[in-house]
């Protein structure tokens, strides 16, 4: 672009935008509205600064993806730093804060550019135009049948449940710090994004709802499907690029993610984009000093979203330490070009985690993630939690794919060595997989655990085969080194595990790639088309049948009456579905009613109610007290996190003792947990009067 169209174009959107948040519009669009003024504007002009004004600047996908990712980043720096400022936030402060900021980089893009002729440029052949003539229309096609079905299962009914758990924290802190209570941010146990975000609409509209709190949630989700399949086209090729990003488009984890106000789809954003700007540097390193402070960048908003960020930094290193060897260039001049990325990224992070660590609750911070969550007492094994969880989140036939995928690709790897040793190294890979598959602890020693080695031998396998394209080798690493972490050496990961689903589905796609490519040896390529284009849509039907009942569909909450309205035809090996730490399902207990009432003063008084977190009921009453002693409310829900058998059965026959019912939530067909009263119909959530 030149600088007066950027001009141009910059104002127009950020005055379009401002209109918008201003305007009596749904608050979703004036959501999107917000995004676009904190997030994608300042975004775009930082990549035009850094990247954009000379020959090496990237392919308009590619800047895109790098301008939402690293807009993310600056949405939080900022609004961390307005929150920091005596008093509390108000729409003027940001007007105002990201005014000057759009303004000042606008004033840099203007200076970079000024005597550049930045016309389209040729592309290198070793970062060659995704593009290419006899690719674009089926490049196009596949990025429109991603997008149509990534926004298919992420955007739809997104409103529909309330704030679970989490959610309802963060949105409450939201309001903490446009209260002026910044410590809220510190006494949170993670990353401030999952605040800061919600603040900046909150901020900006004076509301918060939960559609619009989600949507840039559910943004960082649907471009970071876009991200997977560019990085796995530069990697593998279109198609297998293509492939691993439409498996993670029907991936429960990441469909329920994009659902809620938490920070994984951040998380999974940015690390997809770092490995991209990394690979770009290795196979093309000029302007690498600009790109590595780029990937500095958007590294840092993942590690604002989550410490677990970190996991890109093995394939990030690997692809520079590779870049250096190929271009044969002393270690000095590497580390130089390195410093300023450190710097910034550092200086940054010391904004918020400075603060965090000297905070005097950070030790119990530490407390949490040293005992609850990594634990001290190495290995473990998550094999059985990790397969009834994930049997949850997506159907036990996308699990097994995916497995059957990346077994393949194992034994491609032990082959592709040759020698002697190649087929009996595959052999008993498979069986090393299907043993652990049929007892997942039959390697323990003492009581104590080592099926640990089993997977270190076999991801040992991939990471030092002969003749590995350094580009598979890298992915090998991201993904063994992320599958130990979470599987083995965690005591409970629940559902981090999906830190290894991004590796895992690039190594997938290449498979698959692979198989196209054999295809269309044998069949030629109108056939391999066909043949592969009817692969795909069973697939979809299969995978995406069952994340539409269990995501999307909310008619019936398919989770919550798993027992009445499980889906036929999906085999599971559980009884029950895993109930614990389980979100981003459909989810509705009349809360929000519960709200209105209070706020129209039908009800008034002390409550109490059989919801074990506090977050919920305190976001949507907003506040009123509750007290176990003097209620005169009892509001009983239905989770999808219940209460042990016996203590819901207690409690129960205490309501019905000493309760009368005033009110049900009659939206909901009744559940195995009902409490039904007299001759009404049982519902799923009752308000009932009383107290004791």
């Amino acid at each position: 672009m030149e600088r007066k169209r950027i001009a141009v174009w910059t104002i127009t959107l950020l005055t379009g935008a401002l209109l918008s948040i201003f305007l009596p519009l749904p608050l979703t669009l004036r959501s999107l509205a917000v995004f676009v003024v904190t997030a994608y504007v300042p975004g775009f002009l930082l990549v035009e600064w850094l990247v954009g004004g000379n020959a090496h600047r990237p392919e308009p996908l590619e800047h895109l993806l790098y301008s939402i990712s690293a807009g993310y980043g600056v949405a939080v720096v900022v609004t961390l730093m307005l929150s920091y400022l005596p008093g509390g936030l108000s729409a003027f402060h940001m007007v105002v804060a990201y005014g000057l900021v759009a303004g000042v980089l606008l004033w840099l893009v203007w200076r970079r550019e000024d005597g550049l002729d930045i016309r389209r440029h040729g592309s290198s052949p070793e970062w060659p135009s995704l593009w290419r003539e006899g690719k674009r229309r089926w490049g196009l096609l596949g990025l429109a049948v991603l997008l149509l079905v990534g926004a298919f299962f992420r955007l739809p009914n997104l409103g529909y449940s309330e704030f679970q758990g989490d959610e309802a924290r963060a949105a409450l802190r939201a309001a903490g710090v446009i209260q002026g209570r910044e410590e809220v941010l510190l006494i949170h146990k993670k990353g401030p994004t999952e605040i800061l975000l919600p603040t900046n609409l909150y901020a900006l509209t004076g509301r918060l709802n939960e559609t619009g709190a989600r949507v840039p949630f559910a943004l960082a989700n649907v471009v970071g499907l876009v991200a997977t399949f560019v990085l796995g086209w530069r990697l593998f090729g279109p198609v297998a690029g293509w492939a691993a990003a439409m498996l993670l488009a029907v991936d429960g984890y990441l469909v329920g993610f994009s659902r809620i106000v938490q920070y994984q789809s951040v998380v999974f954003l940015t690390n997809v984009v770092v490995v991209l700007i990394l690979y770009r540097t290795a196979r093309w390193p000029a302007g690498r000093k600009r790109y590595w402070v780029l990937a500095a960048l958007v590294l840092t908003a993942g590690l604002f979203a989550h410490y677990e960020a970190i996991v890109v930094a093995l394939p990030a290193l690997l692809f520079m330490v590779w870049g250096a060897w190929r271009q044969r260039e002393p270690w000095s001049r590497l580390i130089l070009d390195l410093v300023p990325a450190l710097l910034l990224g550092g200086a940054l992070l010391a904004l918020f985690y400075v603060p965090f660590v000297l905070h005097p609750n950070f030790a119990a911070t530490y407390a949490y993630l040293t005992q609850r969550r990594i634990g001290g007492q190495f290995p473990y094994n998550n094999l059985t939690d990790f397969f009834l969880r994930t049997t949850v989140y997506s159907s036990t036939y996308y699990l097994v794919t995916m497995i059957g995928l990346a077994t393949i690709g194992l034994i491609q790897a032990c082959r592709r060595g040759g020698g002697r040793l190649a087929w009996p190294l595959a052999v008993a890979s498979v069986a090393g997989l299907s043993i652990t598959a049929l007892n997942p602890s039959w390697l323990t020693v003492s009581g104590r655990d080592f099926t640990v080695l089993v997977f270190l031998g076999l991801f040992a396998l991939a990471w030092f085969a002969p003749r590995m394209a350094h580009e598979e080798r890298t992915i090998w690493a991201w993904f063994g080194s992320t599958a130990l972490l979470a599987l083995f050496l965690t005591e409970k990961p629940r559902s981090h595990v999906y830190i290894f689903f991004m590796p895992w589905a690039l190594l997938s796609g290449l498979v698959i790639g692979r198989g196209f490519d054999a295809l269309r040896g044998r069949l030629g390529l109108g056939r391999a088309v066909a043949v592969s284009t009817v692969g795909a849509l069973l697939g979809l039907v299969l995978f995406g049948t069952y994340i539409y009942f269990y995501f999307v569909y909310n008619r019936v909450e398919i989770l919550r009456t798993w027992q009445q309205n499980r889906l036929p035809g999906y085999w599971v090996v559980y009884d029950e579905p895993e109930d614990k730490a389980i979100f981003g399902f459909p989810l509705r207990n009349g809360w929000k009613v519960v709200g209105a009432l209070y706020a129209q003063g039908v009800l008034s008084g002390i409550y109490e109610t059989n919801e074990k977190e506090a977050w919920v009921p305190d976001w949507y009453t907003r506040g009123q007290e509750r007290c176990l002693r003097d209620h005169t409310l009892f509001f009983f829900i239905d989770n999808l996190e219940p209460e042990g058998e016996e203590e819901r059965r207690l409690l129960q026959e205490k309501l019905r003792r000493e309760y009368q019912l005033f009110g049900s939530d009659h939206q909901r067909p009744a559940t195995h947990g009902d409490l039904p009263q007299g001759g009404s119909p049982p519902h799923a959530s009752h308000l009932l009067r009383g107290g004791v």
